[in-house]
């Protein structure tokens, strides 16, 4: 089978895939083996990164779960709305 070509059989959502899939492949395939100047995996940040540098912060809740009352009324008013 030819890049890009769709099986005959199998369900339009698998066909989809097997394009998608064809056409990762094919970027794959045009990527060049080497990487140029401007796109070297540059690991010297990381390898310096010191972990003591970062300040703690103090998280607070900004969306509180309902009260037990609150979850009792709702359920009573879908009850009565459904009635």
């Amino acid at each position: 089978m030819g890049r890009g070509r769709v099986r005959e059989r199998g369900t339009e959502k698998e066909q989809h895939l097997y394009i998608w899939v064809a056409a990762q492949v094919s970027k794959l395939q045009d990527m060049p083996d080497k990487p140029e100047d401007g796109q070297r995996n540059d690991m010297s940040e990381v390898t310096k990164f010191q972990r003591n540098s970062l300040k703690r912060i103090q998280v607070t809740e900004k969306n509180t779960l309902p009260t037990k009352e609150t979850i009792e009324q709702e359920k009573k008013d879908v009850g009565e709305k459904a009635s």
